[in-house]
């Protein structure tokens, strides 16, 4: 079955219309040991009677996040509103709704996933916190996200699992403040762009580096330079397709020495150029 990237969802639904939206096309696998896609698109503006129920017989997990308008959430009983630079986690198997309100409607950008411990981490991670965040959360999943959309474009399918991995990373350090092991990842995404070295990371966590290295691969499942230059990528993704930004100010933004070594390093990462990056994506968060 040949990959879909539509440019409508009045292709599947009359009444609801995506400007871009990904549907898996293979087969849902339940016990997928690997994090999945089931669907993800970007909705700039949902139809004022928007209104989504689901039941307990939803089985993807999905996360939203809210560019534009005001809306609500109802989950375990409890209501949340949603406005503008807030995301929303909702599990899979459990009773959720949630609305545009009609006057100010809300744009969105989604993915609906599965597989890997996806019940088990967003059950963790909302029996910790409500499902709603903001701030650093919402702008650092943004970044995830359209850097999903992209990766799903291209059939890119295995750092599409890495990034919905790091999205779930990224939550988990988050639900817990007091926890010091938390906060080494939270530090570490607050100033990737500082290129922080690992000798003075571990001296401040008060860590030898050779622990503090082993340390920061359990919790993320990399080496720091890996995680590091992986959060600059995705940074610079988001910022090639949802800003004009030239790329002389990307490079200094994110804390590359010059062009050309964010030049080398993207085509690295992606396997083509900021410039080529640009164009074949142009319009995905318009």
């Amino acid at each position: 079955m040949k990959n879909r990237y539509l440019s409508a969802f009045s292709q599947i639904d009359a009444n609801f219309h995506h400007e871009i939206l990904y549907i898996s096309p293979r087969p849902f696998e339940g016990d997928s040991l690997f994090y999945r896609v089931n669907r993800a698109g970007v909705v700039r503006r949902t139809p004022s009677t928007f209104h989504i129920r689901r039941n307990e017989t939803y089985c993807f997990g999905v996360v939203h996040c809210v560019f534009r308008g005001n809306g609500g959430v109802v989950f375990r009983g409890k209501e949340y509103p949603l406005c503008e630079g807030q995301l929303f986690l909702l599990p899979p198997y459990e009773r959720h709704e949630y609305w545009s309100e009609g006057d100010n409607p809300l744009g969105l950008c989604f993915v609906e996933f599965y597989g890997g411990s996806t019940a088990r981490l967003m059950d963790h991670i909302l029996d910790h916190s409500g499902p709603v965040f903001d701030g650093t959360v919402f702008s650092d999943t943004l970044t995830y996200m359209i850097s999903i959309l992209s990766r799903l474009q291209a059939g890119d399918w295995l750092n599409v699992n890495l990034d919905l991995y790091g999205m779930l990373t990224a939550w988990c350090a988050n639900i817990r403040e007091d926890d010091p092991q938390n906060e080494i990842v939270r530090y570490v995404n607050a100033h990737f762009t500082e290129n922080p070295l690992l000798e003075e990371l571990a001296k401040q966590f008060g860590y030898n580096p050779a622990y503090f290295s082993r340390k920061f691969r359990q919790l993320t499942g990399m080496p720091l330079s890996q995680y590091i230059l992986g959060r600059k990528i995705s940074r610079a993704c988001y910022l090639l397709i949802a800003t004009k930004k030239s790329l002389e100010e990307i490079a200094e933004t994110l804390g590359f020495y010059d062009v050309s070594h964010l030049i080398q390093r993207f085509r690295q990462v992606e396997g083509v150029t900021p410039a080529q990056y640009r164009r074949q994506n142009h319009g995905l968060a318009g």
